[in-house]
């Protein structure tokens, strides 16, 4: 686990997700607020049971949300982790495996995908994976319809992230 002399300059509290129902507690109580703190997951979650409304987690990250070497997987939907990661935003040492992103379309500003993020405006993705994941798109992909995998549109950091066994 962190110690506070390694958190985000920004945060302070630490919040630690244990359970599916820790994650979107999270995500419920701030959806249209920054998640602005030290979320540290401390056990691998299991998405194969959930309504695909489950994620975004959160709009914008501003704060640290570490994986701690955990998995987040069976994810079947059309929405990714994070909408936007901010320029305090920090995402590192998470898994997904099983994602399975299905019938994507633009909606309003929506009109691509990344996994982790739609996009990362200057925060920093660092020591993520994704394995065996599918990305599919509803219409075709051209100039209108961005997808990448870790993010959509990066104009931050990622950094020492791997993405193994996904089909676009």
């Amino acid at each position: 686990m962190s110690t506070k002399n390694e958190l985000n300059a920004n945060t302070t509290e630490i919040v630690e997700i244990s359970s599916l129902k820790d994650l979107i507690r999270i995500g419920k109580s701030s959806f249209d607020d920054p998640l602005d703190k030290h979320y540290v997951l401390t056990s691998d979650i299991d998405l194969s049971k959930c309504d695909e409304n489950v994620l975004p987690i959160a709009v914008n990250l501003t704060g640290t949300f570490d994986g701690n070497g955990h998995t987040i997987s069976n994810y079947t939907g059309k929405n990714f982790l994070f909408k936007y990661i901010g320029e305090t935003g920090v995402l590192k040492n998470l898994t997904v495996h099983n994602f399975n992103i299905l019938g994507i379309y633009p909606i309003g500003d929506i009109n691509g995908y990344g996994i982790f993020a739609y996009e990362n405006y200057g925060g920093k993705i660092e020591k993520c994976g994704v394995f065996e994941s599918k990305i599919k798109s509803s219409m075709k992909v051209d100039d209108l319809m961005t997808i990448g995998t870790i993010a959509r549109l990066n104009s931050g950091i990622i950094s020492q992230c791997v993405v193994d066994s996904v089909t676009i």
